[in-house]
């Protein structure tokens, strides 16, 4: 009888196991999944004016708040970075920044930033409300003049 119900007990937590381990992972995977559907994504993008203007945009497009962002903005071919900080950036909020100046200290337009700059790189980095530290970087190409 004893042997029996050792056997009955061992063979009950074996059992457990075999479904315990499955149902561990799948609740891991459905807790990863719901907050990639909440993490921020900060994004680089071109806000035109008018009359060849453009602003570069920065902003956060994901579904949640990017927390004490820190950013560098780098127009490749140009000496021109920009450090960029934020201690809230929310889902959606965007701020805009003029365009390197040329050699004449003038905003540049955008046919010689297409000419001068190969892409513009956003790397950042930012937590989340669930303290998840994230990191990006976004470029962004300058499309060529004439080019479809």
């Amino acid at each position: 009888m004893d042997t029996a119900l050792v056997t009955a007990n061992v063979a009950l937590v074996l059992v457990t196991l075999a479904y315990a381990i499955p149902t561990w992972r799948m609740v891991n995977e459905l807790r990863r999944t719901r907050l990639l559907t909440i993490l921020p994504r900060v994004t680089l993008d071109v806000k035109h004016m008018g009359a060849g203007l453009a602003f570069i945009t920065v902003g956060n497009f994901g579904k949640g708040p990017a927390l004490d962002v820190r950013a560098t903005l780098t127009f490749g071919g140009l000496a021109d970075a920009r450090k960029i900080s934020f201690h809230t950036l929310s889902q959606g909020e965007r701020h805009s920044f003029m365009t390197p100046r040329n050699a004449s200290n003038e905003l540049m337009r955008m046919d010689e930033l297409t000419a001068d700059v190969s892409a513009s790189f956003l790397w950042a980095r930012c937590r989340t409300r669930l303290e998840i530290n994230t990191r990006s970087m976004r470029a962004f190409p300058w499309p060529r003049l004439g080019s479809s």
